[in-house]
């Protein structure tokens, strides 16, 4: 297993290895390679984007693309911000989320980090994935939405 920085060249192939785990259950989002790459792309050209990549041989199996963002809050000031992250649907469940998540929490003690956040669905696999890293749910905010049409 290895941990390397994402770079431009990788966007393509994050896309690719994206639609098999996004698009089968639990999540089902049906998303084209295109719309995958455009997500990625937009994701990558963040001005603060830190990502990683980890792999096995030379297999991709996990890929955690973030930002550090500044915060109000002077206790907190600065957070490693998930934006995606994702155990490729064939290589699940045999450690590399874990491991992938022990790097970036290092990562962001070593650079004046003090806190990683994310947003994920609830009642999920993945939801209890992040409460065994001690992600804790925060009550006092809600993630909303409003369509416009």
């Amino acid at each position: 297993m290895d941990i390397r920085s994402f770079t431009a060249n990788d966007i393509a192939q994050c896309a690719k290895d994206f639609i098999p785990t996004f698009n089968s259950p639990p999540w089902n989002e049906g998303r084209s390679i295109a719309r995958a790459e455009e997500y990625i792309t937009d994701t990558f050209n963040h001005p603060n984007f830190i990502g990683f990549i980890m792999t096995d041989g030379s297999k991709n199996v996990a890929y955690a693309m973030c930002y550090k963002r500044y915060w109000w809050s002077e206790s907190d000031k600065y957070q490693l911000y998930v934006e995606l992250f994702f155990v490729c649907a064939d290589s699940q469940h045999k450690g590399y989320g874990s491991a992938l998540m022990n790097h970036m929490i290092d990562y962001a003690k070593q650079h004046d980090m003090r806190s990683l956040v994310l947003l994920t669905k609830k009642g999920l696999e993945c939801y209890d994935f992040y409460h065994a890293k001690e992600f804790a749910d925060i009550d006092s905010l809600v993630f909303m939405s409003r369509k416009v049409e």
